[in-house]
């Protein structure tokens, strides 16, 4: 008999452990106010995440390539501008003063040039102008000049005037230039002077070139010789004689120049610098 009672006992004791077992093992529902089960379905979801820095597929995407450089060859410091033709240029054209028409500066402009060689960099001033400054006294501003800034440390070099019939100047031995000026009988102004600088690339900072392209700040000056319709205007009508493209400062911001020649800073972009 209680032999019998202890197998019974045993019996009982098995089937709680195997009802117990049983309704762990078919219960797959994740009560949602459930802590625990919401924890482990994140691990898991974020577990199965692909990350993005750890996919070894190759960056396909090609490195952005400046615009050629153009063939320094074919430039010249001669007086003569025609290896600029086609290329993208900037220019201060007179203008009539609001208040004043007596103040009528219509006939006079500058036009620059530009253009980044794979010899350095050439620039051209095209001046039509009524005063002209060149008997070589008094510092090279106070003659009539063609001033530059190159790039972001404001590096500054001028050419500047001694005489109609004398060499011009330059701010250093890195600079090379030619001024041509000749008085008009029957032109728009007094006088017409054409200015080319050379800069080789030796002398140019690599700091200041990002694909073949550098700020150049430009301004032509003869003291006395205003006009009206660049970014200086310090006169009472707004004439000046620090004749600069709107838009403009020679050591703040600058235009750009690049093998498609020079342009104002909205103007520029690489895709219209490479048409």
């Amino acid at each position: 008999m209680k032999k019998l009672s202890f197998l019974l006992a045993i019996l009982a004791t098995a089937s709680m452990c195997l009802a117990s077992c049983g309704g762990e093992s078919t219960d797959t529902t994740t009560d949602a106010n459930n802590t625990a089960g919401t924890t482990t379905a994140a691990t898991t979801t974020k577990a199965s995440v692909t990350n993005p820095l750890d996919n070894n597929t190759p960056d396909t995407t090609p490195e952005f390539v400046g615009p050629e450089l153009l063939d320094g060859s074919k430039f010249a410091l001669d007086g003569d501008l025609s290896e600029y033709a086609g290329l993208h240029t900037v220019e201060v054209i007179g203008e009539k003063a609001a208040a004043n028409e007596e103040k009528d500066y219509t006939h006079k402009k500058v036009t620059f040039y530009g253009a980044m060689t794979d010899t350095g960099l050439y620039l051209a001033c095209d001046a039509y102008h009524d005063v002209y400054i060149g008997n070589g006294t008094g510092d090279w501003w106070t003659n009539s000049n063609f001033e530059i800034f190159i790039g972001a440390s404001n590096a500054q070099k001028y050419v500047y005037a001694r005489g109609i019939d004398a060499e011009c100047e330059t701010s250093g031995d890195d600079v090379t230039a030619i001024m041509v000026t000749e008085e008009l009988t029957d032109g728009p102004t007094v006088y017409h002077t054409i200015t080319e600088m050379f800069i080789p690339t030796d002398y140019l900072s690599d700091s200041d070139i990002m694909y073949n392209t550098m700020d150049v700040g430009v301004a032509w000056k003869t003291i006395g010789d205003v006009i009206i319709g660049g970014a200086a205007h310090v006169g009472p009508d707004g004439e000046d004689e620090y004749w600069v493209p709107k838009g403009t400062w020679p050591n703040g911001t600058k235009p750009i120049v690049a093998p498609s020649g020079i342009w104002l800073p909205d103007d520029f972009s690489f895709d219209e610098a490479a048409e």
